[in-house]
């Protein structure tokens, strides 16, 4: 029999993961951005499980999205001392892994069921793995790949750059030096169709931004 949180159990984890990361700064997204982005890879979790597609797979909906608000705990680690997670940091390539041995410590004042938290735990743990056994997993993976395409991508990329103390050109060169590229090559990682089919339509929109963006910014508009 599959464990059911309640409204208000999911309501205090978002504010323990709110607590845990809120004040945490990143090069690509700035402050308080790794608890926005999680809480968008369990909304999107949350949306695509309603969705007939994901009815039929009968996926654990609760271990699913605990699973997808916890993602990044691990990532927690890869702080400095003025809570700026570092992305070269050791502990962030293995944050999936480091996660799945820390997540207890923050869900299991709300979640008593000692199974359910394991499962949580071999959820975000796979997170690493190519091909995970878990479908819960593979939907994660997909959801989170899919918040780095889209228009909502533009702000990780501002914000890098200013961390880089560049100016808005550098928004479009990257991306038509290698960032169009390494995102094409990425829709190849989406495990479910539908949600690959998403990913597309996010990055046409979003090219379409950037050559807008660099359009103006060179006045290519003016005839």
């Amino acid at each position: 029999m599959r464990t059911k949180i309640t409204q208000q159990q999911f309501t205090k984890l978002i504010e323990i993961l709110k607590k845990a990361f809120i004040d945490y700064s990143e090069p690509g997204g700035g402050k308080g951005y790794r608890f926005f982005h999680s809480l968008r890879v369990m909304n999107y979790c949350a949306r695509f499980l309603k969705t007939p597609f994901f009815k039929k797979l009968k996926l654990d909906k609760e271990a699913t999205l605990i699973a997808a608000l916890f993602h990044d705990i691990g990532k927690i680690e890869a702080a400095n001392t003025k809570k700026e997670i570092r992305y070269t940091s050791r502990y962030n390539k293995n944050h999936e892994r480091i996660g799945a041995f820390i997540v207890d410590k923050f869900i299991k004042n709300v979640i008593k069921d000692r199974n359910f938290r394991k499962k949580v735990s071999k959820i975000i743990g796979e997170l690493k793995k190519k091909n995970p056994k878990f479908l819960e997993t593979k939907l994660i993976k997909d959801a989170d790949c899919l918040d780095n395409y889209g228009v909502i991508k533009i702000w990780r990329t501002i914000t890098y750059a200013q961390y880089q103390n560049r100016q808005i050109d550098r928004v479009y060169e990257y991306w038509e030096e290698e960032g169009r590229k390494k995102a094409k090559e990425e829709l190849s990682y989406f495990y479910f169709k539908p949600i690959k089919s998403l990913a597309i339509k996010r990055f046409q929109k979003l090219d379409k931004l950037i050559k807008e963006i660099k359009i103006e910014n060179l006045g290519l508009d003016i005839k």
